[in-house]
């Protein structure tokens, strides 16, 4: 692949950045997917866990796993709100729901608001993006939106939907009914997006890329293409042993008597998933690969029975953990284990400040470059992540999921505006159910109060409207 050099000037800095020095970048995102779903993550869970809807009821990731293989993996990355667009929204702004607009499902980022993927073209990077967006708003599934996010080729870009096939129209991809039969595999929606990504990477170009993968799967409906719709038909999916514990004190967010889904469509999507990106990284030339930033996560989980609840949405780690893996071998560590927290808001500073592009754009995520080079954080910088619950789009109507978090590698405080809901401390190390509160636990009082002294500061720091909310701020308040 060819490259020329390309300078530009910032707006207030006088940094000078040449082509020549920056990696291609791409960027993989899967939607709802629970992180035990994949090897390279189960094999830092306990038997329990690894085992979670059965003894071996499990789908090998091989191709996502050495993603892992030639890079860092960490353990405790969590989506900033367990939910499409406002997760999404942070991730490419690296600001937090309340102040980039999209505190719910389909709403459009503020305009004034730069993505990752301006900056980048801003700086002589050639940007792709192939999938679901859902960050403008509520159209669906407007295909190549006229906002393009810094996507310069946005053909296949689509805002929502979850349609299995994708056929043309005149030479331009269109949604096929869900009735429709016998349609090649080509045209799974998986399959389809993995190629048009990779003609995208094959192209000869002078300036290097960043491509977004964002596949609609594995998010429901769980229907999948043969052969892998029956591939784990034989397994014996058990629910989770969350979802029979006894649920009188626990918060409302916290259980359900949700049915879990076709769960051995969901493994099928997974495993269609892990081998489309196969196809795709053999599309990187080899000389190119260790000097290609590849990124691998999710927007949200998908909680599949656990607590008896399925989808997203609340702060459990089923819902709100999320996989997140990143590749660069001439630069980062292979074969590393992370268990420092990240939240998927730390991506643009971090991703920018690996490639070394200085800017004057405001951030609230943190730069986290230093942990994945020297495996520390940076002098003065917390180990910890704050999550939100959605929020209405009339400012007068109550949401049951107001809740706000914040996580640390062992510990988990959750506050709630609902009356009836307790503070909920959990140890994630001794308790990874999340089902037994420790709040008022004498032995912990040390770390409730520094979780809640850190949700509070998020809350001033960041304009958290729910600081707002009396028996929130009494709740951080008090005996601090």
């Amino acid at each position: 692949m060819k490259r020329e050099i390309i300078f530009t000037w910032l707006s207030l800095s006088t940094a000078i950045c040449s082509a020549e020095e920056y990696p291609d970048i791409l960027l993989i995102q899967t939607d709802e997917h629970n992180l035990k779903t994949l090897g390279c993550y189960r094999q830092y869970l306990d038997a329990n866990q690894q085992n979670i809807w059965g003894k071996g009821v499990q789908v090998e990731t091989p191709n996502i796993d050495k993603i892992a293989a030639n890079g860092i993996l960490f353990t405790n990355c969590y989506a900033t709100t367990p939910v499409s667009s406002p997760s999404r929204a942070s991730m490419i702004t690296g600001l937090y729901p309340q102040n980039n607009d999209v505190v719910t499902n389909d709403i459009p980022i503020n305009e004034h608001v730069k993505t990752v993927a301006e900056i980048l073209r801003e700086n002589g990077y050639r940007t792709g993006f192939y999938g679901k967006l859902h960050l403008n708003g509520s159209g669906k599934p407007e295909w190549n939106p006229s906002r393009d996010f810094g996507f310069t080729h946005n053909d296949f870009m689509y805002n929502r939907g979850h349609n299995k096939y994708i056929t043309w129209n005149n030479g331009k991809p269109q949604f096929a009914p869900s009735q429709a039969n016998n349609l090649p595999d080509s045209l799974f929606t998986t399959d389809f997006l993995t190629t048009r990504a990779k003609e995208f990477i094959e192209e000869e170009s002078d300036q290097p890329y960043f491509c977004y993968l964002s596949f609609p799967d594995p998010h429901g409906p769980n229907k999948v293409r043969k052969p892998y719709d029956g591939m784990y038909d034989e397994m014996k999916f058990e629910y989770p042993a969350s979802a029979s514990k006894e649920k009188s004190k626990l918060p409302l967010w916290n259980y359900g008597n949700a049915k879990m889904e076709n769960m051995s469509n969901y493994f099928g999507m997974i495993k269609c998933l892990d081998d489309n990106i196969g196809r795709l990284i053999s599309a990187i030339p080899a000389d190119r690969l260790d000097k290609t930033i590849i990124i691998f996560t999710s927007d949200h989980g998908d909680l599949c029975g656990e607590h008896g609840l399925v989808n997203k949405g609340v702060p459990m780690d089923g819902s709100a953990k999320v996989p997140f893996i990143i590749s660069y071998p001439s630069k980062l560590k292979k074969a590393k284990k992370q268990d420092n927290v990240l939240g998927l808001i730390d991506l643009t500073p971090t991703l920018l400040s690996i490639v070394g592009i200085e800017n004057d754009t405001h951030f609230e995520g943190r730069n986290v470059a230093k942990l994945m080079t020297h495996g520390k954080l940076k002098k003065g910088q917390e180990d910890a992540v704050y999550m939100r619950g959605v929020s209405s789009r009339s400012k007068k109507v109550a949401m049951k999921s107001s809740w706000l978090s914040v996580a640390t590698s062992n510990y988990k405080l959750t506050v709630s505006e609902s009356v009836n809901d307790k503070p909920w401390l959990v140890n994630l190390k001794a308790d990874p159910n999340e089902l037994i509160n420790i709040f008022d636990d004498s032995r912990y009082l040390t770390i409730r109060e520094a979780l809640k002294k850190n949700l509070l500061n998020y809350c001033n720091q960041f304009n958290e409207p729910r600081l707002k909310n009396k028996k929130i701020y009494d709740e951080l308040q008090k005996n601090i």
